[in-house]
């Protein structure tokens, strides 16, 4: 007999919190510190901001960074960096989170969503090239729950069409495809610091240029009101916004880098045993790795969840597991059915595989890979329990 779920009543799984995210560590604590009595909380030359600048860029390599208010704000001014504008295409992933397209929206363009691949929930590259259009200017992999999209195919098909590639690893900084880190393939890469992310500052991003000086300099101008940064003059060259990270939350990034690897190893151990624990006991399906990945940071551990009868509510199933003591939430629908752009969009072209996905996969907060062979032995069971219930609550008729 199926176990009484907590969500009706019952026992929970867990009822001892996983470990904290986002983290207040010993290190963040005196670097604010440092900050606040520095009198210094803005950037404007020499300070935090500059520092992380510096880390992105070794990090990855590349001819410079940027630090930034937010992850949408990357996005948007990787855009106007590149012109694009009324008229324009920006192809997107249908299943991202909405920033990704309102981005788009924000600088006149048009978001056109492309179908995900169904089992890695990354950009698929066969319906990209079926997308293109005399408008298309940009394509933006979305480097899903960490998972890298397929850098190679679309490189290649960006190549061949003269598209920019602006990749957004909000969630997936220090992610690899064929041995090469995310965010060095494209012309520019977003980041986001926002208080779930791997580098948390409770807000803020990060923007990433690959090679191109011109287009640094122009999104420098673009980010910081028109002007050069440090500039004590209102010698404003272009009509720019203030896309500014604060020294506070650029302390707080820093203040994590020491243990990011650390951190990514015990994400991966334990992603890869709740993997082969999930689908020995045939509770769910987890999510995918293209054969290309060779660094996946587990933003998220997403499950494709399934029933006796084949299908299940996944928002449903996701509160049930978080009744249990398991962070969890349903994968984001595809943009275009969001309220934002059901209205606005003319007859979208639909995405298969993203609105399947979206209805089938639950994916639980990266803090659950956090606690070792205990979190693996809570989730499996919190999963299982709720696989198991087949309450008429959780059918989805065909």
């Amino acid at each position: 007999m199926a176990e009484r779920l907590a969500i009706e009543g019952g026992e929970p799984v867990r009822k001892q919190p996983f470990p904290p995210w986002p983290r207040a560590t010993p290190g963040a604590h005196k670097a604010l510190a440092d900050v606040l009595d520095s009198g210094h909380w803005w950037q404007s030359g020499g300070g935090r901001a500059e520092e992380l600048e510096r880390w992105l860029k070794r990090y990855h390599r590349v001819i410079g960074a940027l630090a930034l208010t937010n992850g949408t704000h990357a996005l948007e001014l990787a855009f106007r960096a590149l012109g694009v504008g009324p008229g324009d295409e920006v192809l997107v992933p249908a299943v991202t989170f909405v920033s990704t397209a309102t981005a788009v929206s924000l600088v006149g363009a048009a978001p056109v969503p492309v179908d995900v691949d169904a089992c890695t929930l990354c950009l698929h590259v066969e319906d990209l090239e079926r997308k293109l259009s005399p408008r298309s200017r940009v394509v933006v992999p979305v480097h899903l729950a960490g998972q890298p999209a397929n850098m190679t195919e679309i490189m290649r098909i960006a190549r061949c069409a003269g598209l920019a590639v602006v990749e957004d690893c909000a969630q997936a900084l220090g992610a690899e495809w064929d041995g090469r880190k995310v965010g060095t393939f494209g012309d520019l890469t977003s980041f986001s610091f926002q208080a779930s992310k791997l580098l948390s500052a409770g807000e803020g991003g990060g923007l990433l240029v690959r090679s191109d000086g011109d287009l640094l300099e122009r999104a420098r101008l673009l980010a910081n009101c028109g002007r050069g940064r440090g500039q004590p003059t209102f010698d404003h060259s272009v009509i720019g916004s203030n896309f500014r990270m604060t020294e506070f939350q650029a302390a707080l990034v820093l203040a994590q880098t020491d243990d990011y690897e650390e951190l990514w190893r015990r994400r991966d151990a334990a992603a890869r045993r709740l993997s082969e624990v999930l689908e020995s006991e045939d509770f769910g399906q987890a999510i995918q790795l293209a054969s290309g990945v060779t660094k996946m940071m587990w933003y998220a551990f997403p499950i494709r969840v399934h029933g006796p009868d084949g299908r299940l509510d996944n928002l449903a199933f996701a509160h049930a597991l978080t009744a249990e003591g398991v962070p969890a939430n349903q994968l984001f629908p595809p943009f275009y059915d969001t309220p934002a752009y059901a209205e606005s969009l003319e007859s979208p072209p639909r995405c298969p595989q993203a609105e399947e996905a979206s209805r089938s996969f639950v994916w639980l907060h990266h803090r659950v890979l956090l606690d070792g062979e205990r979190g693996i032995h809570d989730v499996a069971r919190a999963v299982g329990k709720v696989a198991r219930a087949n309450l008429p609550a959780f059918r989805v008729e065909a």
